[in-house]
């Protein structure tokens, strides 16, 4: 999928930051003025910021960068992989009761 908003790039900071802490990364950049703008409509951008801040920074990657780009992929695969290792799945595979 071709980028929709080529206008701005993100910030390789933004996108660093908001691998390890994408909640925290949204607001500091919205509270700074250089959050990447969307097609979203403000309602949904701030449910999404509250409930799946990485689905929302990973909506922003596919229209400014689209899909093709590494940063994309990289954004999909440690959201999986938080995902995963937060149910109930993960907590039985990874948690502390785990015998060695």
């Amino acid at each position: 999928m071709p980028p929709i908003l080529t206008n701005t790039p993100i910030d390789v900071v933004f996108l660093v930051f908001s691998l390890f802490f994408p909640r925290i990364s949204i607001i500091g950049f919205f509270l700074f003025d250089s959050l990447p703008t969307t097609t979203l409509n403000n309602l949904i951008s701030v449910l999404l910021t509250v409930f799946f801040p990485r689905i929302f920074v990973i909506i922003m990657i596919a229209q400014h960068m689209g899909t093709q780009n590494p940063w994309f992929w990289i954004h999909i695969v440690v959201a999986i992989i938080v995902y995963l290792s937060g149910s109930k799945y993960g907590k039985k595979r990874f948690g502390k009761n785990r015998d060695y």
